[in-house]
């Protein structure tokens, strides 16, 4: 009888260490999967991005939009590259003998300011206001088709 009583609690014991030592690897193992799918989840949504070819719209905290296709983001940075943005040139006009100044947009492309930058831009993700996919019957979109094809931009209305 004494000797059932020990095998009990030996077995007892036994139970509780394997249970402890299973349910410690269960742990581990949905800590270990959770780290390699938050790195997977990174990876595969760059990789999305870098496959995803359309032309976004960035919208800035500064009020500053750019158009471009995104080539990576991260948690610190988007990076564009094909990218151009809007410019707003006052044109004076005198008709009657009044002086009106009237504003003309006009599409950039990256790079072809005197400076010289090349057409890749890096934005801090924490100047980011919000992101848009532009349609493809944009006006943007046209526009950036037309100077693909010509070498030109027109000014926008």
């Amino acid at each position: 009888m004494a000797i059932k009583k020990e095998n009990n609690k030996m077995l007892i014991v036994i139970i509780i260490v394997v249970s402890v030592l299973l349910i410690g690897s269960i742990i581990t193992g949905f800590v270990l999967l959770k780290n390699k799918n938050v790195k997977n989840n990174n990876v595969t949504k760059t990789e999305f991005i870098k496959k995803d070819d359309v032309y976004k719209a960035v919208f800035l905290l500064n009020n500053q939009v750019y158009f471009g296709k995104i080539e990576s983001e991260n948690n610190n940075k988007l990076v564009l590259n094909n990218v151009y943005y809007l410019q707003v040139n006052q044109q004076e006009e005198t008709t009657k003998g009044k002086t009106e100044s009237q504003p003309q947009t006009s599409l950039v492309k990256l790079g072809e300011e005197i400076h010289g930058p090349e057409n890749r831009l890096e934005i801090m993700n924490q100047n980011v206001l919000f992101i848009e996919t532009l349609r493809k019957d944009s006006k943007i979109l046209e526009a950036i088709g037309n100077y693909e094809r010509q070498g030109t931009l027109a000014p926008q209305k």
